[in-house]
């Protein structure tokens, strides 16, 4: 029987095993993040194209040993847009 009160914990216990990184230049929002989702963060607030920020990321990653070598490594990005009404 379905249940609406289970589906994030259905979600959860579907995901499979990996880590998570986050990224953002949001100290507040990486320390609920990372409490909340159990992901490492990392404080990252340069301002470069989305394409280098990508190869950056990797690279940071590779050099903290976070992945192995014929793992899969998936990039994700969100552009947010701050509209301040006067």
């Amino acid at each position: 029987m379905y249940d609406p009160s289970r589906l994030g914990s259905l979600r959860a216990s579907q995901t499979p095993p990996s880590s998570r990184h986050f990224f953002t230049a949001n100290r507040l929002l990486l320390n609920t993040i990372s409490l909340v989702w159990g992901t490492r963060g990392y404080y990252y607030d340069k301002m470069i194209a989305k394409d280098d920020t990508f190869v950056e990321i990797e690279q940071i990653l590779s050099r903290a040993n976070c992945f192995k070598k014929g793992e899969v490594f998936i990039s994700m990005a969100s552009m947010l847009k701050m509209i301040v009404v006067a």
